[in-house]
């Protein structure tokens, strides 16, 4: 945590280099949303066109796509998220939705299966 401008991009970029996690600006991911021509693409466009800050929930929405179209990622790193208390108990329900989990404990589970059914050679 820090002020705007303190190098928490940097940092962050760094760390899931050095750590293996999958970098997520939230920023970034807003900006690309809002070129796309869709109907979530044209509000977060419109909305951030006003100077407002997007709903929670779209950004939620964002996250969430963004995480589970990477299950080969070891954790990830979000930049610019949460603002604030209520988004992140928001975020925690979000991320224990059993989709996320079951994606997330199929993919460490799995390269262990051969080994319970003893299959693994000594």
């Amino acid at each position: 945590m820090g002020g705007p401008g303190c190098g928490k991009g940097t940092q962050c970029k760094n760390m899931a280099t050095k750590y293996g996690f999958r970098h997520v600006g939230l920023g970034q991911l807003l900006r690309q949303e809002a070129r796309r021509s869709t109907q979530r693409g044209r509000k977060i466009y419109d909305i951030m066109l006003q100077g407002l800050l997007v709903p929670t929930g779209i950004i939620l929405d964002l996250i969430s796509s963004t995480m589970l179209s990477h299950p080969e990622s070891r954790g990830f790193l979000i930049d610019g998220f949460p603002r604030g208390l209520k988004q992140a108990k928001e975020f925690e329900r979000l991320v224990s939705d059993p989709r996320v989990c079951k994606r997330a404990v199929r993919r460490e589970a799995t390269p262990r299966l051969p080994a319970l059914n003893g299959d693994q050679k000594e």
